[in-house]
């Protein structure tokens, strides 16, 4: 064996060695549960999912993308929901002004389920992308 090859084997070795090291030796961190949320599936929508989420710390909200909602939670609560458009998933938000920025677009109709996919989504239609800003 080369020189070159025993390096890079000693340099391999030492890699995963320091690396278990590494992952073994981290303290356990300071995280517990706190509270855990439920949500059924969104108004017009049969299965339950989140597509994003967003912190307003200022404001110490959390406003979690939901279907054709906007859920707004404070101090481990519901508070608001606010209504978007179907496929209004993306979601920004701007700490200032607190408004919310969701883009959606009209869609077509949704194919004829198959076996591989039981539950197929509808395309959006080209030229109809728009972005939806909501604010108090």
């Amino acid at each position: 064996m080369t020189r070159l090859g025993l390096s890079r084997i000693a340099l391999c070795s030492a890699f995963v060695l320091g690396s278990s090291l590494a992952i073994a030796g981290r303290p356990q961190g300071g995280y517990h549960l706190l509270k855990k949320y439920s949500f059924g599936a969104a108004e017009g929508s049969s299965r339950e999912y989140f597509d994003y989420i967003s912190v307003d710390s200022g404001a110490r909200r959390v406003y979690l993308s939901h279907g054709t909602e906007v859920k707004v939670i404070d101090k481990f609560s519901v508070v608001e929901t606010v209504k978007t458009e179907y496929g209004a998933k993306t979601m920004g938000l701007d700490t200032k002004t607190h408004n919310l920025f969701v883009d959606t677009a009209d869609f077509g109709p949704a194919p004829a389920p198959t076996p591989q996919r039981p539950h197929p989504q509808p395309a959006p239609i080209i030229g109809t992308f728009r972005v939806l800003v909501y604010g108090r």
